[in-house]
């Protein structure tokens, strides 16, 4: 693709953008952004390349599924669901399935979570919240 062309569609984007999402920046990603990146066919993939064995946090839970899978493969030394839900009904979803020693439940807003929770006490965190520009 021409770089004339390229400039067009980035322009035509921009325009598009800031029409939908006047609060969001829009940044243009160059080389650098992505000179050590790696293609992920999906989170599965993602949960494989994270590290073991860690403190983790998945922020927005839902019903615990996807907590399984992190547990899975994972295996963290502890897991902290954070999500707004009542803890007794993911509690009650996700007790078949997660080793409840390794889980601790906080219901609370995700923001306030990470805001509380000790500096560098987690090794990664999963986010999977509202997905609001914002809260992300």
């Amino acid at each position: 693709m021409t770089v004339f062309f390229k400039k067009l569609i980035y322009k035509y984007l921009r325009r598009i953008w800031t029409q939908w999402y006047p609060a969001l920046p829009m940044v243009e990603l160059e080389d650098k952004h992505i000179a050590n990146c790696t293609n992920l066919t999906n989170r599965l993939e993602l949960l494989k390349q994270l590290p073991k064995h860690g403190i983790v946090a998945e922020l927005g839970v839902e019903r615990g599924n996807f907590s399984l899978e992190i547990i899975n493969i994972c295996n963290p030394k502890t897991l902290h669901l954070v999500d707004s839900w009542t803890t007794a009904a993911i509690e009650q979803e996700c007790k078949q399935n997660l080793k409840e020693k390794q889980v601790e439940y906080h219901k609370e807003y995700s923001t306030t979570y990470l805001k509380l929770a000790e500096k560098n006490s987690l090794d990664w965190v999963y986010i999977d919240t509202d997905h609001t520009y914002n809260t992300t």
